[in-house]
Parts: structure tokens; sequence; C-alpha cells
């Protein structure tokens, strides 16, 4: 009984040292949450996201998108070297979720026009049921709500968010 206790002592100490990173991180300027965005402009919002990127320490090439991005509003490159494309769609609140006409878009031309390795559509608001369906086919990651949260609110990796394994520079090469 000793040892079990002992050991749940030891796990809630580690969780309260979770907790004071958590509490910590989210009082600095690195922390978004998601009540902020609800309040920005499309184009605030997409350079919310270039900061967030740049936070993870990727190299922004294009902070934000416009009538000729071609489905690209930020791009950016790991230190393994892979190439990155967001589309940053900002809703306002409460506005309908994205359809599939966005993911069509970006499928168009992130891979064969931007040479992308991930590709990334992210909302402040959701997608639709047939928006889900066409990023798994085409292997597209969605970013919104929890997973929006977890990278942006309490500065978990983008790679780690999307379950993507990060590789060594050694290892890309």
């Amino acid at each position: 009984m000793d040892a079990i206790l002992s050991q749940h002592v030891e796990e809630m100490y580690g969780l309260a040292l979770k907790e004071a990173d958590f509490q910590a991180f989210t009082a600095t300027s690195d922390s978004i949450a998601l009540e902020q965005f609800d309040s920005m402009s499309p184009l605030e919002f997409e350079q919310a996201i270039a900061a967030l990127v740049h936070r993870d320490g990727y190299y922004v090439s294009q902070r934000n998108g416009g009538a000729r991005d071609m489905g690209a509003d930020v791009v950016a490159t790991t230190p393994d070297g892979r190439k990155i494309v967001f589309s940053a769609s900002y809703r306002q609140p409460g506005g309908r979720p994205l359809g599939s006409p966005v993911i069509q878009t970006l499928n168009g031309t992130a891979r064969p026009v931007h040479k992308a390795d991930i590709v990334v559509a992210v909302t402040n608001s959701s997608f639709t049921s047939p928006a889900h369906a066409l990023a798994r086919e085409q292997d597209i990651h969605l970013l919104f709500g929890r997973r929006l949260r977890r990278w942006a609110t309490w500065g978990t990796p983008l790679l780690a968010v999307l379950g993507i394994e990060t590789r060594t520079v050694q290892e890309a090469a």
C-alpha cells in the first residue's frame, strides 16, 4: 500500500509541475487563446498562424496570402527541410464550417505548385464532413478546435499536434 501511495504522490507532483509550466506558458505572448482568434481580422489570423509557426522554430517564407496566393497563406520550412503549406481560413464567431472547396483548392496547389511536404488547413471555426473526408483522402491535416488550442494556447509543437514524426537533420539527409 505504501508503494502505491508513494507512486500516486509522485504522479500528482509531476502533474502539478506540468500544470505550473502550462500556466506560465499561457501567460506569455507565445500563447494565443482561441477567443483571441475570434477577434482578429482574416489578415491578423494569417499573421498569427505565421507567428506560431515561427515560435516552433520553423523558417517562415510567406506570412500571409492574398488574391494570387494559389491556396497558400503561410509557407514555412522545418529545420529538417520539409516544406509546410497552410491555408488559413478565418470565420466570424458562430460562422458556418468550412466546406470541401477550401480543401479542393489547397489540394490542387499545395503539392504540385508550392512543393509542400506537409499540407495544413487551419481555421478558427470547423470543417464539414465532406471536407474531413477529402482531407483524409488527400493527406491534408485539419487544424481547428482542440488541436488548434493545443498548438496555439498550450504550446505543443505543430508536428506533435499533427501526429507527424520529427526527424533530425541527419535523418533527412
